[in-house]
């Protein structure tokens, strides 16, 4: 369970950094 956990955390974590991104390369 706690794999699992740290496996959604992490994608969250990617998905943050990709839209952060993307609001750059917009603004």
């Amino acid at each position: 369970m706690e794999f699992k956990v740290g496996k959604k955390k992490t994608i969250a974590y990617q998905t943050r950094r990709t839209l952060n991104c993307f609001r750059r390369i917009q603004t």
